[in-house]
Parts: C-alpha cells; sequence; structure tokens
C-alpha cells in the first residue's frame, strides 16, 4: 500500500513489486478480453479492467488493446496504477520489461479537467480513466521487426535533440 511519506523511488520500487501479486488476475482479465475481441465487428478495441492486489490492496488496472482481431491473442498492453495521497489521486504507468514508472499528479488532472473536458460533473476516478482510454502515446507495446530500424525512442530523441523534459 503507498502511503503518503513514500518518496517516488519508493513509490516506484513498491508497484513494481506488487504488480507481481496480480498475475493471476491479468491472466482472467486477458481470457475475458480475448471473446470480447472475437465478438466485435469494429476496431480498435480497448478494454480496462482491475486488478487489485491482495497482499498490499493497490488498485492495478490492465488496459487491452486489440487494433485488429488476429490481435486477440497478443493484445497491447497498458498497466496503470490509480493511488490516493492527501494531495489527490495519483496515475501511475508501469513499463515492466524496462522497470519504468510515468506519474501523473492530481495537478494534472485538474487542468485536464479544467481545459480539456471541461465537465465538474465527473468524478476524479473516472476522470482518470477517461484519460487512460484517450492516451495513446505511453502504449509500451512491441514494435514490429520491420519497423524497429526507422523508429527512436524517447530517450534517443532527447539526446540527439538536445531536449529537455519536465
Amino acid at each position: 500500500m503507498i502511503v503518503d511519506t513514500m518518496t517516488l523511488e519508493e513509490i516506484h520500487k513498491e508497484l513494481h513489486e506488487d504488480f507481481r501479486n496480480t498475475r493471476a488476475q491479468l491472466n482472467n482479465r486477458v481470457e475475458k478480453f480475448k471473446g470480447v475481441v472475437l465478438k466485435s465487428s469494429r476496431f480498435p478495441v480497448r478494454r480496462h479492467y482491475e486488478c487489485k492486489s491482495l497482499q498490499k490492496k493497490n488498485r492495478f488496472y490492465v488496459q487491452l488493446t486489440a487494433l485488429k482481431r488476429g490481435e486477440f491473442k497478443n493484445p497491447l498492453f497498458d498497466y496503470y496504477c490509480i493511488f490516493d495521497r492527501p494531495e489527490g489521486l495519483y496515475l501511475a504507468y508501469l513499463e515492466l520489461k524496462l522497470n519504468l514508472t510515468l506519474i501523473y499528479p492530481p495537478h494534472f488532472f485538474a487542468r485536464y479537467r479544467e481545459r480539456i473536458i471541461q465537465d465538474d460533473s465527473i468524478s476524479n476516478l473516472d476522470l482518470i480513466h477517461l484519460f487512460a482510454s484517450r492516451i495513446w502515446a505511453v502504449n509500451f507495446g512491441h514494435i514490429p521487426p520491420e519497423h524497429q530500424e526507422i523508429t527512436k525512442t524517447w530517450a534517443e530523441t532527447i539526446k540527439d535533440e538536445n531536449i529537455l523534459v519536465g
């Protein structure tokens, strides 16, 4: 469970260690998603499912995306966790292979609500799910071999272009 006194490094470590406790639930959600994709006639298909950690009570979500019917066996995965601190709800995207975490603070969602959504009736939790369903830039999916040689990572782009992201 994420507590108020944790640093960003501790939150990162906690989320990546605790996510392993949701593997059985995740496998169940992937099987459910396969059925949804096979029955669908419109693509892409995107669903998010909750996987709650039983030991530490962290709320993880897996967002599965199939761009076409043939991807029912190998959908794109987005893992994220929503956690609460005194400032409000945070969203943390997890990239498991590279051991990365991208955290969005409550202030970001206040601005997102004010400038993009412009609707005060939606709850903060629903607003975060809406944001997660609309953002495609955080897909940590695989790049097909034929496109790998022409694809740059953010790190390579930042290094080459001398860009500072903050």
